[in-house]
């Protein structure tokens, strides 16, 4: 597990989302775009909680190692309480113009 420190909160989460998190935000700052994503997080009490962060070029993430629970079970129980969420591409999508859309291409 791992310790997510944002916006001056820490939050914990899986290692493979505060992995993939880390990858996205770095993505998102290359972009210069702002995004909102819902990641899942351990609360104080045990539950699990989403929680949803913005992420800009501005955004400073610090992750660390969170000490194991000895009873938080193996990798893959903590896959299942702590899912990758499917982040959403970022930077637009190219299409092809139709040739007879040609005369409304702004020049470059």
């Amino acid at each position: 597990m791992k310790r997510v420190n944002y916006d001056g909160r820490t939050l914990v989460t899986g290692d493979e989302v505060a992995q993939a998190i880390a990858d996205y935000s770095v993505a998102v700052s290359r972009m210069g775009v702002g995004t909102a994503v819902t990641i899942p997080v351990l609360e104080s009490d045990g539950s699990i909680s989403e929680y949803t962060l913005l992420l800009t070029a501005a955004t400073s993430l610090e992750i660390e190692p969170f000490e194991r629970d000895p009873h938080a079970g193996d990798l893959e129980q903590e896959r299942s309480r702590f899912p990758v969420p499917t982040f959403e591409p970022i930077g637009g999508k190219a299409e092809p113009m139709a040739p007879e859309d040609e005369d409304i291409r702004p020049n470059l």
